[in-house]
């Protein structure tokens, strides 16, 4: 997760904005992931959002976001066992998935271990903008 536009490398990045979109982009207070990170987030987003696609504007208010957290959270624990790959897979969706698949399975531990982080970042992210803001849009791809 990356809390700046300045430390974006080009513009291939989902940007998750505080609020519903306005139309404009690289807000200084918005969360940024690349789309083989955000994307393994994308079964937990859809299965409360349903609207929702890395590619597009997806608005999401701030009680679904709430879901999304504690889902997010539950995804954590779970992860922090170091399940399997097959199991892991249940939970998680790969984008580019023989590619980033292969590279998990290969650097499981560091890569599982780097995920928690993040979605312990993201969910720390979400609860504080939720506490001031009715919606979060993310916008994809």
């Amino acid at each position: 997760m990356i809390t700046s536009p300045k430390e974006l490398k080009g513009t291939c990045y989902v940007e998750v904005q505080p609020g519903c979109h306005t139309g404009s982009f690289w807000h200084d207070d918005s969360a940024y992931f690349t789309d083989e990170t955000f994307g393994l987030f994308s079964q937990v987003i859809s299965k409360f959002a349903p609207s929702y696609s890395i590619w597009g504007i997806t608005e999401i208010v701030a009680d679904t976001w709430q879901l999304i957290k504690e889902e997010l959270k539950q995804l954590g624990q779970f992860l922090s066992s170091y399940p399997p790959i097959d199991e892991i897979e249940k939970h998680i969706a790969f984008v580019y998935e023989e590619d980033n698949k292969k590279a998990f399975i290969n650097n499981q531990q560091e890569l599982t271990a780097q995920l928690i982080e993040t979605i312990n970042m993201f969910t720390s992210w979400i609860n504080d903008t939720c506490s001031t803001h009715l919606h979060i849009t993310i916008l994809g791809i």
